[in-house]
This record gives structure tokens, sequence and C-alpha cells, in this order.
């Protein structure tokens, strides 16, 4: 059955190769077939082309003769006008190479007027810069001497002030120094008076203390007796130490009545010395003001000369600066002008 069966499937195979090959050998001579008439309609199409080629080469043929024809009738008149141009050439080159050499002087003389430009460029800048700082050196010089001049007047002016001042320092002093010297002569007595009072209390004080101290010793040498009051010798004893107590308290009343006026002068006169002093300073000083103030005048007039002298210098420097700088600036004005008139030149050339 297997067999049958193999047999049966190579019987199949061989069948449809067979079918295939057919059908392939057919495509084959369909093919040829196409491409056959291709050929042959290509064929006609080129027999047809040659036929309209013909005709047209002999159309061709026929217009070249005429053409011939009229060049050679024509020839002359070609060679005519070509020697015509030729001629027109050589002028149109002859013109050319004079504008060419005309535009080449003016662009010479243009580099020339930018190159003097830029020299003239420079020097200017050159002027302008020596010009500033010789403005700026007369300003300088000017004010220097404003100030020195300002300073003189200032200083002038503070004098005659600082004089004022001194005179009234000077009554001050004066009047100061007379009420000290009025106030310590006071103080001076107030103290010498009030010295000798103590000196009084003192002695006073003694006296006292004397007779106290003699009673103590009759006391001691009688004290046997009964009834020491009654003794005229001890009652007057007893009136006198009263008297000489009642002295004594009045003398160190006198004393202390004077002592804190003398106390009280010495203080006005410490305070008027101190006001003495105080003027004293302050006159010093007004008066050391104005010695300072006479050497700086005196000092800024000497120092006035130079500094005119260096204005004069400065301004003499300053005119020559400006004169060159008119001239640097003349200059770059004709020359720019000049290259301006380069520039249309060399534009129309």
């Amino acid at each position: 059955a297997a067999e049958e069966k193999a047999l049966a499937e190579k019987k199949a195979a061989e069948d449809a190769a067979a079918k295939a090959k057919a059908a392939a050998d057919k495509a084959a001579a369909d093919s040829l077939a196409k491409e056959e008439s291709k050929r042959n309609a290509a064929r006609n199409q080129i027999a047809k082309d040659r036929a309209i080629s013909k005709k047209v080469i002999q159309k061709i043929e026929a217009d070249a003769q005429k053409n011939t024809e009229k060049i050679n009738k024509s020839a002359t008149e070609i060679k005519s006008a070509y020697d015509l141009a030729l001629d027109q050439l050589a002028k149109v080159n002859k013109s050319l190479a004079l504008l060419k050499e005309k535009e080449n002087v003016a662009l010479s003389k243009l580099n020339q007027s930018k190159s003097e430009l830029l020299t003239a460029s420079k020097s200017l800048q050159s002027a302008t810069q020596k010009q500033d700082i010789a403005v700026a050196k007369q300003a300088e010089a000017n004010f220097a001497i404003s100030k020195i001049q300002f300073e003189i007047d200032n200083s002038k002016k503070i004098l005659v002030e600082n004089e004022k001042i001194i005179k009234v320092a000077q009554t001050e002093l004066n009047d100061v120094t007379k009420k000290y010297e009025k106030l310590n002569a006071t103080a001076q007595s107030a103290t010498s008076k009030a010295a000798e009072r103590k000196k009084a209390a003192e002695i006073a004080y003694n006296a006292w203390q004397a007779s106290l101290n003699a009673t103590r010793l009759t006391a001691s040498l009688t004290v046997s007796d009964p009834a020491p009051t009654a003794d005229p010798q001890t009652a007057a004893a007893q009136s006198v130490q009263s008297k000489l107590k009642e002295q004594y308290d009045l003398a160190q009343k006198q004393y202390e009545i004077e002592k804190e006026a003398a106390d009280k002068a010495v203080a006005e006169a410490n305070l008027a010395k101190q006001a003495v002093e105080q003027a004293k300073r302050k006159l010093d000083t007004h008066v050391s003001l104005k010695a300072s103030l006479i050497a700086k005048i005196d000092k800024l007039n000497s120092d006035l000369p130079a500094a005119k002298s260096l204005l004069q210098t400065a301004t003499a420097e300053k005119a020559i600066a400006v004169a060159n700088y008119t001239k640097s600036e003349n200059e770059y004005a004709a020359i720019k002008a000049t290259l301006s008139q380069s520039e249309i030149d060399y534009q129309s050339a």
C-alpha cells in the first residue's frame, strides 16, 4: 500500500512538473512574439524617421546654398565693418588708458591727502593737548595768586579784629589787675588784723588761764578754811578771772570776726588773681596770634612776586599754545577740504 501511495505521489509530481514546463514554454513563446512585434514596429518607425530626415537634410542643403551665396556677397562689407570696429576699439583702448592714468593720478592725490590729513590730525591733537596743559597751568597760577591774595586780605582782616581784641583784653587785664591789687591789699590787711586779733585772743586766754591756775594754787594752800568764799582775796580773784574770761571771749570773738573777714578777702583776692591770670592768658594768646599773623602776611607777601612771575610765564606759554593750536586747526581744515575735493576728483575719474 505504501509503495502504491509513493508511486501515486511520484506520478502527481511528474504531472505537475510537465504542466509547469508547458506553462513556461508558452510564456517564453508569448514573450518572443511580443518582442518581435516591438522590433517590427521600431523598424517601421526608423524607416519613417529616415524619410523625414532625408527631406529635412535636403531642405538644409538648399538653405545652405542660398546662405553661401549671401555670405559671399557681403564678405567685403563684413571686412570693412571689421576694420572700422578695430579702429574704434583702438580709440576706446586709448581713451581707457587716459582715463586709467587720470584715475591713478586722482587716487595718488587722494592717498596723499589722506596721509597729510592723518599727519595734520596728529599735529592738531598734540596742539590741543599742549593748549589744554597751558590753559590749566595758567588757571593754576591764577588760582595760586588769588589764594595768596585772599589769605593776605583775610589775615589782615583778622589782624585788625585781633588788634581790637588785644586792646579790650589789655583794658580787661588792667582792670582785673587793679581789682586784684586792691583786693589783695585788703586781704593782706585783713589777714594781718586777724593775726593781731588772734595774738590778742591768745594773750587774753593765757591771762585768764594764769588767773585760774593761781586760784587753784591758793585754794590748795588754804584747804582747811571753812568758808573760803567769804575771803575778800578770793572774791577779788574770782572777779579778776571773770573779767579776764570776758576779755578773752571778746578777743576770741573779735578774732573770729576778723578771721572770717580775712578768709573772705583772701578768697576774693584769689578769685581776682584767677581773673588776672585768665585775662593775661587771653591777652598772650591774641598777642601771639598777632605775631603769627604778621609773620604769615610777610611770608605771603614774599611769595606773591614768584606767583605773579609764574602766572606771567604761564600766560605767555598759553598764548603760544593757542597760536599753535589755531595754526594746526586751520591746516587741518584746509587739508580736509583738499581731501574732500580729492575724493570728488577720484569718483569723477
